[in-house]
Order: C-alpha cells, then structure tokens, then sequence
C-alpha cells in the first residue's frame, strides 16, 4: 500500500516539477497547451461515459479523469506563477487542491496499478516552435517535408501533436487527427502515392490511407523523446557531470536497418554527431522516418552491457555498405519486385548478422567468466601465499627479541661488571689497611685495575 502511495505523489510531484521547468526555461504557449488538454479530456470523459450509458469506473475513463484532474491543478500552479510567487510560494498556494488530486489517484491506484502518469509537459514543449525554432518537429526540419505538407500544414500537426502529448492520446487518437487536419488542407493517402509512390504506399485498404499519419506519429514521438533526453544530457553536463557524454542505442528485430546496426553503441560528446551507416550525421535521433533509436546519458567509467556494446567495425561495415544503395537511390524509382526481393535479402541478413553477434557475445561472456574466474583463483591462492609467509615472519618477530630490548639488557650488563670491579677494589682496599695496621713484616703496593 506504501508504495502505490508512493506512486501517486510522486507522479504528480513530477507534474508539478516538470511545469515549474517549463515555465522557468519559457514555453510561450504553456497555458494554451494546459487549456487545450483540459477541453481535450473533458471532450474524451464526455464521449466514454456517453458510449458507456454513464459512468463505468473502467480504467480508460478514470485515466481520462485523473489526466483532467493533474492538467487542472497544474493550471492553478501556473496561474500562481502568473501571479509572481516563487514555485515554493505557488506550491503552498495550490497545496489543498494538491492533496485531493494525490488523493483520487491513490484511491485510483489501489485498483489500477500505474494508472498515475505525470503529464508530459516536456515532450510537448519540444513541439513549440516559439521554444525550440526550426527544430520544433522532424516535419519543421526536413525542407522536403515542409514541401510536401506545406508550412502551415507542418505547424498545424505540431499543434496536434502537443496536445496529444498533453492529454495522454493514444496514437491512435492522434493519427485520427492528423488525418483529419490534413484531409481539411488538401492532404489525403491517395495524393501523396501518387505525388512520392517511393514513400508512400497506394492506399488499398484502411491502415495504408491512414500509414503517412502514422509514420508521423512513430517518427515525432521518438523525435520529442529523444529531444528531451538530449537537453537532460546537456544540462547533467552545465551542473553536474563535467564529463557526461551520450550514447546511441538500436533496437534489434527483424525490422532494424543497417543504418542503426552501424550506429548502435556510439558514444559522443553532448554537442558532438553521431554517425550512422547511411552516412548520417545528427545530435541525436531519430535520422529518418521510422527511426528508433534512442540516446541516453553515458560516463565513461560504466560498464558495457549486452545490449550497449558498439557493434563490431566489420558487422559496421557491412552495414554501411548495405546501405549505400538506399541512401544512393533516394528518391528514384523502384522496381516493386526489385524492393522486395531485397528486403527479403536484409532481413535474412539481418538475421545472420544479430545471430553472429549473439553467438560472439555469448563466447565474449563466456570467455569472460572465465577469466574472471581464473584471476579468482589466482588471487586466493596468492592471499593464502601471503597469509602463510606473514604468519611465519610475525612468528620470528615475536621469538626475536626487539632491538631496544637487546640495547638495555648489555648497558645493564656493563652495568654489573663496574659493579662487581668496585666491590672487588673495595675488599682490596680493606684487606690492604688491615695487613698496614697488624704489621705484618711485609709491604703491599696497592694495584688498581681498569674495570
């Protein structure tokens, strides 16, 4: 029970914090996106409970409930920032609102674990194009983009996709959006195949007219993931960690390309380019369409994983090679029969490749335990070693007397000898007077010796 109470304040103390950073680093239009994904959610409570006859207690309409419940106590903490209080002062201000949303979410808790998410402020935000410029979006970056869906168009999906973040929309809802933004501007699946039919399937069935949102969504969100986790790099590095660097990961599956076999395991400065198989050069991912990298923070000083390890230059080199071709035939025409019979050949490759690595690692691990092992033994052994010759040389020291105690057992000694010679030259000296006074009939000449 501790921890789902846990779980709850935490979540929502991230809330809170993460629209203290916002405001502190200046999103413009913070208030507009608390505004939005409030009539965003109260829309989506109202359609569930409508579909459901009233309210169901299920967990989709109270995770819409309690995301309302956090938009509307961080716009009551951004309205006290509005009103000049410091984030200590605001949090004071909204401190019995605090408790009641800490509250439903833990009741909420008690019976849908995890249900309690913070709002994703940050990841919005990267999609403002006051904050971040040209580089508010993957669409805002790429000119090709920008002159297939048009300016407006491209700022228009921004905007749905800041609000999708906001509200906590599924991509499901979000591609929905997109599909209906870009249907009212002139945008539709049927158009783009026939304008780029290199890119964009001929939409026979429902999920091809709706794959160009969808590639959006995939490619925007990994986009403000990695946006986000790059700042924090940048930032660990301006307050904490001098030497933080940044590293690139791949996932594998029978859908990774070769150019993100080529990059994985990459590490950089913050302000240096990775460098993917294609020939690529980006602060962080993703680098394409469909792209699923990821980058985190890096020290040099931890360990390699299996699932860190830079790929090997040869596997590198071929996977750079393999993607050569893609990369020299963008944009041109493609036999349909040609493009399959060499995706087959990638993926079998592919296949080969993460199979060769898995068996190298495996032996690396192995070889590895090994070793350790080895170095084990080894430094028992040498402990015992060394554990027997100290015992034996304590030993000695004990059974030898000390230096000192030598020093004072001969100065006693020399001691007793000039005792001795002074009572000897005493009874000499007594035994000489007495002979002197009884008159003996003879002389004796005193002899004194050097003791």
């Amino acid at each position: 029970m501790a921890v789902t109470k846990d779980r709850a304040n935490i979540a929502i103390e991230a809330s809170i914090a993460r629209a203290d950073k916002a405001y502190v680093v200046g999103v413009p239009q913070l208030a507009a996106l608390l505004s939005g994904a409030d009539a965003d959610l109260t829309a989506r409570l109202s359609r569930i409970q409508k579909a459901h006859g009233g309210p169901s207690g299920k967990y989709t309409e109270e995770a819409a409930r309690l995301g309302l419940e956090q938009v509307k106590l961080v716009q009551a903490y951004v309205g006290q920032r509005l009103l000049g209080l410091t984030h200590k002062g605001a949090r004071k201000a909204i401190g019995k609102a605090f408790t009641e949303t800490v509250g439903i979410a833990k009741r909420l808790e008690a019976e849908f674990t995890g249900i309690t998410k913070p709002l994703n402020i940050e990841q919005a935000g990267v999609f403002d194009p006051h904050f971040s410029g040209i580089e508010s979006s993957m669409l805002a970056r790429n000119e090709s983009s920008v002159e297939r869906y048009s300016e407006a168009i491209v700022r228009q999906f921004e905007q749905v996709m800041r609000r999708g973040f906001m509200a906590g929309m599924t991509n499901r809802e979000v591609i929905s959006r997109l599909v209906s933004t870009g249907g009212k501007g002139g945008i539709n699946a049927d158009q783009l195949a026939q304008n780029e039919p290199n890119y964009f399937p001929k939409p026979t069935g429902y999920m091809r007219k709706q794959y160009w949102a969808e590639r959006i969504v995939r490619t925007e969100t990994a986009y403000a993931y990695n946006k986000t986790s790059f700042r924090t790099v940048a930032l660990m590095q301006a307050v904490d960690f001098p030497d933080i660097h940044k590293k690139i990961l791949a996932t594998f599956d029978n859908r990774t390309a070769f150019d993100s076999i080529a990059v994985h395991g990459q590490i950089r400065k913050p302000g240096e380019n990775f460098l993917d198989g294609a020939g690529r050069s980006y602060l962080h991912p993703p680098a394409r369409p469909n792209d699923r990298e990821t980058v985190i923070p890096w020290r040099m000083a931890w360990p390699e994983t299996a699932g860190s390890r830079p790929v090997p230059p040869k596997e590198a080199a071929e996977a750079a090679q393999a993607a050569a071709p893609a990369a020299r035939d963008h944009g041109q025409p493609v036999d349909p029969h040609k493009l399959k019979k060499e995706r087959l050949q990638q993926r079998a490759d592919l296949r080969r490749l993460t199979e060769s690595k898995e068996t190298e690692l495996r032996a690396q691990a192995k070889a590895q335990a090994q070793a350790q092992a080895q170095a084990q033994a080894q430094a028992k052994a040498q402990e015992r070693s060394s554990s027997k010759a100290l015992a034996i040389k304590a030993q000695a020291i004990q059974e030898r007397p000390a230096k000192p105690e030598r020093a004072k057992r001969a100065a006693a000694q020399r001691a007793a000898a000039v005792v001795d010679a002074a009572k000897a030259k005493a009874k000499a000296d007594e035994f000489i007077s007495k002979k002197s006074k009884g008159g003996g009939g003879y002389t004796m000449r005193t002899v004194y010796t050097k003791a």
